[in-house]
């Protein structure tokens, strides 16, 4: 389950195995991702009851039969991501490609250009570190010089970032999906809550959507949006007295565009990958025409799952994460045996509420029945029918519209081919090679 041919063109893995990518502290950065085989194995690594990632592996786990493996990843959010000199403190007698050390995490930057004196102009991040904040006249040491002082504009991975590392990090793992934030892009935005209250005030056009989970200083892991607009919202999940009345700063959840930016990178990774998503955005149904859906089916992408699933109005929290389920459902069906095969659309989900909408809604989103008269978005739903008789995937398409187990059954195909074609070629006593003349 843990390996891959890392030197073939139609490179995969074995395609049962999950990552889960959050930004909880308990993985450390230098480890990056670590390997579970059960919920309460992530429980007992410490990963709080509330986190994204454990809420999200719950699904992953819960579903039947019961997936084997599941990786949860980590995205750094105190790591170098914007850097620059200090004005007044460039320092004196370095020269271009001095490696510096920033204080106190670890990050190191090139010294790309200098001015006279050997004063710094411009530098480049070479590792990010972690455990850094936005600030100014961060201390430098190493290089040719001395002296040199840096602000720090920008920290954290950007979700991408994060996948990416992971796959640095773990090559093994096939299929994916980010329940981080965005980054700390807006780290300078402010709100205020009491901690008898659940009630958060943001800065003035702060864009923020009910269903996205808001992570921070004074704020409890696991905690989303589950009312309001503006500068007014709800906090759900948040664990009592969690809330401070002095000034917080915090991020939301990745946005349409870290989702492309993702959905981008699994569409060419090697090893071959599939990327799963959820989201809740109004603009799905009220500009069927303009929303992440949309945008990601006319790009075609074969290798991005895209689920529409919401709170609720705050009742059902965890559907926020509706699409680990689908990733959990379809790593633990995929085991390899004889008569294995299936088919994605039609099956339950457990933990994931159904999506109340309305005929012509959910054709919007996901099409028609018969796939012609109302093409949709090759988005998918959980939907009941025939007054909740039946409750069930529909329809288990990509972004492109091709099936999710067709891509995965290929997928597997491929490598399976691929290491029969080895074990033949590593396990035969003798092999000539010809060649055919025409």
């Amino acid at each position: 389950h843990t390996s891959c041919l890392s030197d073939w063109s139609s490179d995969v893995c074995s395609s049962d195995l999950g990552l889960i990518v959050g930004s909880s502290t308990q993985i450390p950065a230098a480890t990056r991702a670590v390997l579970f085989t059960s919920l309460s194995a992530i429980a007992t690594y410490g990963f709080s009851l509330t986190s994204p990632e454990y809420l999200a592996a719950q699904l992953y786990f819960s579903q039947q039969p019961t997936a084997t493996y599941l990786w949860l990843g980590r995205q750094v959010l105190t790591g170098l991501q914007t850097i620059g000199v200090t004005s007044g403190n460039a320092g004196t007698g370095y020269v271009v490609g001095d490696i510096v050390t920033i204080a106190s995490g670890g990050g190191t930057a090139k010294v790309t250009t200098i001015g006279g004196s050997g004063t710094v102009t411009g530098l480049s991040i070479v590792a990010q570190g972690s455990g850094y904040s936005i600030g100014t006249a961060n201390a430098t040491t190493g290089g040719s010089g001395s002296a040199l002082e840096v602000d720090i504009t920008l920290i954290g991975e950007s979700p991408l970032q994060a996948i990416a590392s992971c796959r640095v990090a773990v090559a093994s793992w096939y299929a994916c999906m980010f329940v981080g934030p965005t980054g700390v892009s807006v780290v300078a935005t402010t709100g205020t809550a009491s901690s008898a209250s659940t009630a958060l005030t943001v800065a003035s056009g702060t864009s923020l959507a009910v269903g996205q989970f808001v992570v921070g200083t004074n704020i409890a892991q696991g905690t989303y949006l589950s009312a309001g607009s503006g500068t007014s919202w709800t906090l759900s999940q948040a664990t009592a007295g969690s809330l401070s009345t002095t000034p917080l700063t915090f991020y939301a959840a990745a946005t349409d565009s870290d989702t492309q930016a993702i959905a981008a990178y699994i569409e060419a990774a090697t090893p071959a990958s599939i990327f799963f998503f959820t989201t809740g955005e109004a603009t799905v149904l009220n500009t069927p025409a303009s929303n992440v859906l949309a945008t990601l089916q006319a790009l075609g992408y074969n290798r991005t799952f895209m689920m529409y699933s919401t709170t609720q109005s705050g009742a059902f929290p965890n559907n926020i994460y509706a699409s680990a389920a689908v990733m959990g459902m379809v790593m633990g069906r995929n085991n390899g045996t004889a008569g294995s095969y299936f088919t994605a659309m039609f099956k339950s989900l457990a933990g994931v509420a159904p999506e109340s909408l309305t005929v012509a809604q959910a054709e919007g989103i996901a099409g028609s029945p018969d796939g012609v008269s109302v093409p949709g978005l090759n988005g998918n739903l959980y939907s009941n029918w025939a007054s909740s008789s039946y409750i069930f995937l529909w329809n288990g398409r990509m972004a492109s519209g091709r099936f999710l187990d067709i891509q995965l059954f290929v997928d597997s195909l491929t490598s399976a081919l691929q290491y029969s074609a080895m074990n033949l070629l590593t396990s035969a006593p003798a092999i000539q090679i010809g060649r055919a003349h025409v």
